[in-house]
């Protein structure tokens, strides 16, 4: 029987919680939105912050979508897309991908599951207009690393491979 973890509406909604605490913070834009989707791109959970502009909602679903697709962040799945010199603009790849900063995946640790060579993607999460993009992604991390935490508390420092490979690329 094939097995997979999959990420569930209350890992959601603590992700979200976790982000939002980290909006609060004095260096973050306080009006950001978060998505959170399951390893198809479906929406489970999302949460806009008072105050947050009508692009926020749309971007923070796309970005949660691409990386969940793709199984990796958008900053790396842009890096793919620059590494094989494919056309630049993500919509060649369909209409709801994107290359902004800010979506991240939420990766199994390598060796959680001995079948597989690779780990699984079981959700992403999506952040828009809490700061330039890199800001999104940094508040999308604080989402992944809570989710890690609950969920592989022994390996929640693996980094997944996906997200090296291209910038290995880069530098040779």
């Amino acid at each position: 029987m094939y097995k997979k973890a999959v990420l569930g509406f209350e890992e959601a909604k603590g992700v979200v919680e976790a982000m939002i605490e980290e909006c609060k913070k004095p260096d973050h834009w306080p009006y950001g939105c978060f998505a959170v989707v399951d390893y198809n791109g479906v929406l489970l959970y999302f949460a806009r912050m008072d105050g947050a502009g009508k692009q926020g909602v749309s971007m923070a679903i796309r970005k949660a979508y691409t990386s969940a697709i793709w199984g990796r962040s958008t900053t790396a799945f842009g890096k793919m897309i620059d590494a094989k010199k494919f056309r630049r603009d993500p919509s060649n790849y369909g209409p709801d991908y994107t290359t902004i900063p800010g979506g991240v995946a939420i990766i199994e640790p390598a060796g959680k599951e001995k079948r597989f060579a690779t780990p699984f993607c079981i959700g992403a999460i999506g952040v828009a207009t809490v700061g330039p993009g890199e800001v999104d992604e940094a508040v999308a991390m604080v989402g992944v690393k809570y989710t890690e935490n609950i969920l592989w508390p022994e390996s929640a420092h693996v980094v997944p491979l996906v997200e090296t490979v291209f910038d290995k690329v880069e530098k040779t």
